[in-house]
């Protein structure tokens, strides 16, 4: 099966400036507001006023609510969310200038319309923006006309210019037939002999593209290994993509029956992201922190993948002590992650101690979250587990009636009843996944 990865969701973080959030505006302007229209209102002229505002706020949301029927969903994601605490971090220095404001596809087309005239260098520019734009916007037609256009400008450059590798990695970014896509690959591995600077980061970029094919074990893991070593060379050991590429060489590593050499990277990962100093509130601390418990996470199932549940327990416990006091938007879902692998660690091991305390806590995080606690089918379903080990009658009940109500709203069989594909990939994950595919078998959550 093909193993080429799909778009990323997210582009990355995008540190924020100096704009003043939603609660701070509406803060500044209820304060406001009175002293700039006049006299205050009196209280039974506020009752009154906030009632009649109510109902018409109001109104549209019950019509919504009937109408639409993932409001509720969505509501019971955005409530909560407002209610966890902004990040204690400093602010983001003033811009000496303001940014650039980056261009749309139609944009870009507006300016090519009008860029026949150009030299080729001028058009070149607009070609290779154009293509990544409609690329941004998920619109391939467009990208692959522009970085085609591109291609036939620049591969006429000089064999090391840049602009040659960005119409080329737009090209293998887009092309359908593997064979056509991995030869673009290798061209710009072949073009960048013994790279220097940020050829570096292409020529790794490019290997990490090829490690997705249908390759050996031992030939992915040499590909792996060599982005690492470049971006190892062009990136400081924190950096998010360098830590990406040692996660997929580690299960590379495990894929080719070496896991002492995968649970090195894994720990290396850890190792790259220091601690932050205490009272260090930059937001670069604040993600090296977060990257550090997700790395920790990663390691913790790793080793309960390979039964070592004793040494998972304490990486877990690590990651858990790391935590901030209060957690605020950034450590939601880092503390779920590291108090659902508690959890497992737990279940996991022929013995627990642990497991009630680790459960509560996992279980009251998820209430506090985004999502408000609202149930779905993989979080009943380690209740179910937990209430099983425990041998809890009353946990039981409450996680069998909770997959019932999930499953009535499924319109399709749970995916968490599939048994894993055949893959190449490696997923520490499994025995979670398997234990739970048989809770939902046994209580009937499978069945169409």
């Amino acid at each position: 099966m093909s193993r080429r990865p799909c778009k990323p969701c997210l582009r990355g973080y995008r540190h924020p400036g100096r704009a003043w959030s939603f609660a701070q505006r509406s803060a500044a302007v209820t304060t406001l507001l009175p002293e700039l229209m006049g006299r205050k209102a009196r209280l039974w002229e506020s009752v009154v006023g906030l009632t009649l505002y109510a109902a018409v706020l109001c109104a549209p949301v019950a019509v919504a609510w009937v109408a639409v029927p993932q409001f509720g969903f969505l509501a019971s994601v955005l409530i909560p969310a407002l209610q966890v605490p902004a990040d204690d971090v400093e602010p983001a220095p003033v811009p000496t200038a303001a940014p650039k404001p980056e261009l749309s596809p139609a944009d870009w087309e507006a300016r090519l319309a009008q860029a026949a005239a150009l030299p080729d260098a001028e058009r070149l520019a607009l070609l290779l923006g154009a293509g990544k734009a409609a690329n941004n916007a998920e619109d391939s037609d467009a990208a692959m006309r522009h970085y085609r256009a591109a291609w036939a400008i620049a591969q006429h450059l000089p064999t090391r210019d840049l602009r040659r590798i960005d119409a080329l990695e737009g090209l293998a970014s887009l092309v359908e037939p593997e064979a056509e896509r991995v030869a673009l690959l290798n061209q710009i591995v072949d073009e960048l002999t013994a790279p220097q600077g940020e050829e570096r980061l292409r020529v790794a970029w490019a290997k990490e593209q090829l490690s997705y094919g249908e390759l050996a074990p031992a030939a992915q893991v040499a590909l792996l290994q060599d982005a690492v070593r470049l971006r190892s060379a062009a990136s400081p050991a924190q950096d998010p993509m360098l830590l990406g590429t040692r996660l997929m060489l580690a299960r590379a590593l495990e894929g080719a029956n070496d896991p002492l050499a995968a649970e090195t990277e894994l720990t290396t990962r850890i190792e790259s992201l220091a601690l932050p100093e205490r009272g260090d509130r930059t937001r670069e601390a604040l993600h090296r922190g977060v990257q550090r418990v997700s790395a920790q996470v990663d390691l913790a199932w790793f080793l309960m993948a390979h039964q070592r549940h004793a040494d998972a327990q304490r990486t877990v416990s690590v990651a858990l002590a790391s935590l901030p006091a209060q957690i605020t938007v950034s450590w939601v879902y880092p503390q779920q992650q590291a108090l659902e692998a508690a959890v497992w660690a737990e279940v996991l091991a022929p013995s627990t101690t642990e497991l009630r305390r680790r459960w509560d806590a996992y279980d009251a995080s998820r209430k506090q979250g985004f999502g408000g606690g609202r149930p779905t089918l993989a979080h009943e379903a380690d209740r179910a587990v937990v209430a099983q080990a425990l041998k809890d009658a009353g946990i039981l009940a409450q996680a069998q009636r909770s997959m019932a109500q999930v499953r009535a709203q499924l319109t399709r069989r749970p995916a968490l009843c599939e048994a894993p594909a055949p893959s190449a990939q490696i997923n520490w994950r499994q025995p979670q996944q398997n234990v739970r595919r048989r809770v939902l078998q046994a209580s009937g959550n499978c069945n169409n």
